[in-house]
């Protein structure tokens, strides 16, 4: 194989060209580049933040025993004040009471064992008993409760009447309508029985139930108003 003069070698292709002196070095040789600078994060990137701690599952409080005693106890006062309001009065006319005492009655026992049911039902939905057995002691508890402030406030009322003379028969009757509102609104938030209201016909029924209540509150005042 011949030598061709026309193609360099490799020897000569990395030959340093020489260095003459007092000649200007070159600006590349003078100024070496900058080295790249190291990429960091970019503006526009999310801070680095904590990872979120998992939210534990709420669960539904207890209702107390004695705040639903207490719920059942105002219902059964409100009940007792206001049917004996409408047994006690006169209709139109002046020809008999608003209301019999066998009907009033029985309406006492109604409200009160409904009050009742309701505060057993939500006692017994968030904190299932171990059996049936914890069921009716929950039931006794909150029954004896009731029936127990009821018994006190009457003897209270009776001893503060007997004590005094007739003219207080009304302020007395308007005091035990309002500690019975009392009560029965204040038990039922402190016994949890605050929740929304039903679909369907169940909440109309809730509905009325609570626009008669009402109602017969108004008259009671009413009618304690008049004496």
């Amino acid at each position: 194989m011949t030598n061709d003069p026309s193609i360099p070698s490799a020897a000569s292709a990395t030959e340093v060209a020489p260095v003459v002196e007092g000649a200007p070095m070159p600006a590349s040789a003078r100024d070496p580049a900058p080295a790249p600078a190291a990429e960091g994060p970019l503006s526009g990137a999310p801070y680095r933040t904590m990872p979120e701690t998992p939210s534990l599952p709420v669960t539904a409080r207890r209702p107390s025993l004695l705040a639903a005693g207490v719920f059942v106890f105002g219902v059964l006062l409100w009940a007792f004040v206001v049917m004996g309001e409408l047994t006690t009065s006169y209709g139109p006319g002046k020809r008999s009471m608003l209301m019999s005492e066998a009907l009033a009655f029985v309406l006492v026992l109604v409200a009160a064992a409904a009050a009742w049911w309701v505060a057993l039902s939500r006692s017994v939905e968030v904190a299932p008993p171990a059996g049936a057995f914890g069921t009716y002691v929950r039931g006794a508890v909150i029954a004896g409760l009731a029936l127990a402030l009821w018994l006190i406030t009457l003897f209270c009322a009776i001893a503060l009447a007997g004590g005094g003379s007739r003219s207080l028969d009304g302020p007395i009757t308007m005091m035990l309508l309002i500690v019975s509102l009392a009560a029965a609104l204040g038990g039922r938030r402190l016994a949890g029985l605050h929740v929304p209201a039903p679909a369907g016909g169940a909440r109309i029924l809730v509905r009325l139930v609570w626009v008669a209540a009402s109602l017969l509150t108004f008259v009671a005042f009413a009618l304690v108003a008049e004496t």
